[in-house]
């Protein structure tokens, strides 16, 4: 299997190929032509924050999670519409209001210590309704609450009466185990993205049992129901999962997924440093380019240069959106004048041809990136740049030409060069159009 270069897209991935590939490993023969073995190796700019499922809310946590944990549901992978995961099926009322989901038969939790005998055991509704009861628990290790909260029936009380200390007895009343295979939601009122918000890491199954063995440790332990679990880890340096062998998933031919041995995750932070380990063959696939190197590796024509031949380019849009966000309570930015300033100020374009080399559109048609099927995007009229009516608002905001307008600190997520790069770009435009 040759290794894969994606540029500028969300990819997603399957192993295949021939019965061996070109880092010489043997493949054994599945049913349909298909194959098992190998490791599949990538890497993280940036080490995990948590694995546990309540605690996830960066993309590298969130990548690695999504092969230890499932849910009810899950996006597909060719067309983000919502399949089935370890719910089968499901049925909604008229009212769009009461959804019922009916759980697979023979899904198991990973072989884990904090088991009897370390035997996984099956999983049930009654998992679901301990986890949907944990999500809207007040909890510094819970950052999803809101998937719940103002959604589904009795989420919000039951999270008020913990932060009191004094949980109610009946838990989520939304929440209703009808039998050991079936599992009832109630909402407040129809919301219209709710079975999406059931494919997010918040709402994946986890036993009472791991809570209660290892608590905090969950940052760095899974006990999950996914296609692989986690074989070693060293912090700052390596994470590799091992293939589940009890995995209830198959294939159309019957072959019982996955497909693959093993997957490893490197954690090198620099981009330059990724793409030399990258073309030594040390990992299989490389996520976006160092920018300062875009040219070196394709040509304006997104072809892969000589030196680079032996690789399979991949590009196409990605459903991400890079974005500021400004501080409403604070006295200078809860001015709107000075958030349509700023908004004029910035040259999206050619940040997106010089800075990053070609890797991004502007977003000047609103908020929704342009790889989303089915939205008209250039119905849409969003902000261009214009340093005239950039100055202009500054000026009604009472700061003209920039004087008097304080100290102001931009404070960027991780991501490595190219989130700096980009608020340099940005911070000399701002000095540049308004003083």
């Amino acid at each position: 299997m040759k290794n894969i270069l994606v540029v500028y897209m969300l990819f997603l991935f399957a192993f295949c190929g021939n019965k061996t590939n070109t880092n010489n490993i043997t493949l054994r023969p599945a049913n349909g032509d298909k194959f098992y073995g190998g490791v599949f190796r990538m890497n993280e700019s940036e080490f995990f924050r948590s694995l546990y499922p309540l605690n996830v809310t960066e993309v590298g946590g969130h990548r690695i999670v999504n092969q230890l944990y499932e849910g009810l549901v899950i996006l597909s992978q060719s067309d983000l519409s919502i399949v089935p995961a370890i719910a089968e099926k499901w049925t909604v009322d008229s009212a769009a209001t009461t959804f019922t989901f009916f759980l697979r038969k023979g899904v198991y939790f990973h072989d884990d210590a904090c088991f009897e005998n370390g035997k996984g055991r099956e999983v049930t509704a009654h998992d679901f309704k301990y986890c949907f009861t944990k999500l809207c628990e007040s909890d510094v290790n819970n950052h999803g609450s809101w998937v719940f909260e103002g959604k589904v029936k009795g989420c919000a009380e039951y999270l008020a009466s913990t932060r009191t200390k004094t949980p109610l007895p009946e838990g989520v009343t939304g929440v209703t185990v009808i039998d050991d295979y079936t599992i009832q939601i109630v909402l407040e009122k129809p919301f219209a993205s709710f079975m999406y918000l059931l494919a997010t890491p918040f709402t994946f199954v986890f036993p009472k049992e791991a809570v209660d063995k290892y608590g905090k440790d969950l940052r760095a332990k899974a006990v999950g129901t996914g296609p692989f679990k986690i074989k070693a880890m060293k912090e700052d340096d390596v994470v590799i999962l091992t293939r589940n062998e009890n995995y209830w998933g198959k294939d159309e031919h019957g072959n019982q997924l996955p497909y693959l041995d093993g997957l490893k995750f490197s954690f090198i932070k620099e981009r330059k440093a990724e793409l030399l380990e990258f073309k030594k063959g040390s990992i299989d696939m490389m996520y976006r380019l160092p920018l300062e190197m875009t040219e070196e590796v394709v040509n304006i024509k997104d072809e892969l240069k000589p030196d680079y031949k032996k690789f399979v380019l991949q590009v196409m849009p990605s459903l991400s959106v890079g974005y500021y966000g400004f501080q409403h309570v604070d006295s200078v930015f809860s001015k709107k004048e000075v958030r349509i300033a700023f908004n004029y100020a910035i040259d999206r374009k050619k940040i997106c041809d010089y800075t990053m080399k070609g890797t991004g559109v502007p977003a000047t048609h609103g908020f929704v990136p342009p790889g989303m099927s089915g939205y008209e995007s250039k119905a849409i009229k969003g902000y261009e740049y214009n340093p005239e009516k950039a100055r202009e608002y500054l000026a009604k905001a009472g700061y003209a030409e920039g004087k008097g307008f304080p100290e102001t600190t931009l404070q960027i997520n991780s991501g490595g060069g190219t989130n700096e790069q980009v608020a340099e770009a940005i911070q000399k435009m701002l000095q540049e159009t308004l003083n």
